[in-house]
């Protein structure tokens, strides 16, 4: 069965996209189920999950936090956690509701964990194929979840539905969200998909990266 696990919504302030229209490109796709882990907002997970049934699709709650070391995908949630918490009262919030916390491109530079803080904080697992990432980060984020011995994910990390599904998680028969997280807790997934072309990348980063700065160097 196929996953995307990492998609942005309307309900991000960089997203384009209905839940909706997610579910409908979904069945489209081929897809067998996927995760809205919107921007510090788990509003449009819940949506999806709403309408999930009618496109025979499951639904994993979720959300991308964004810590005070970087983001961090929220699996199996219930509400929504605090944005700019330490990475590790991060993890923590999301296990008190018995969640996974997964850590997303980590060498992202202005928005991943990076190496270090990803082993200091122990995630449940590492996005290994990200498709807004290039293929030296997606293989530098492999060899980090191998050398920590963690399961691996993958996600489009799309904010629009020409970029949906072009990076998924692969995993045994599922019929709920339990199954879904069980299969990732583990080990029993693969991550598959495309990386970014680093001409593609360069351009779009110079649009992230000054947005970033229009921030005030504040994360989204």
């Amino acid at each position: 069965m196929k996953f995307d696990m990492h998609v942005h919504s309307s309900h991000s302030a960089d997203g384009h996209a209905a839940p909706r229209q997610i579910l409908k490109q979904a069945r489209r796709l081929g897809l067998d189920g996927l995760c809205i882990a919107d921007h510090n907002t788990i509003a449009g997970s819940l949506e999806a999950r709403k309408i999930a049934s009618e496109f025979k699709l499951i639904v994993v709650s979720g959300m991308e936090i964004s810590s005070s070391g970087g983001h961090i995908l929220a699996y199996g949630i219930s509400e929504g956690i605090p944005r700019d918490l330490d990475p590790a009262e991060t993890r923590d919030r999301i296990h008190s509701q018995g969640g996974m916390a997964v850590v997303p491109h980590p060498y992202r530079f202005w928005s991943g964990l990076g190496e270090e803080a990803t082993l200091a904080l122990k995630p449940d697992a590492v996005e290994t194929v990200n498709a807004h990432s290039t293929v030296r980060e997606n293989m530098l984020a492999g060899k980090l979840a191998k050398r920590m011995g963690l399961p691996r994910t993958a996600g489009s990390d799309s904010h629009e539905l020409t970029s949906f599904g072009r990076a998924y998680t692969i995993m045994p028969d599922a019929s709920s969200e339990e199954d879904m997280l069980k299969a990732i807790r583990t080990g029993k997934t693969k991550a598959r998909g495309q990386s970014r072309k680093t001409t593609t990348a360069l351009k779009d980063r110079t649009v992230s990266v000054a947005m970033w700065v229009g921030r005030g160097f504040k994360r989204m």
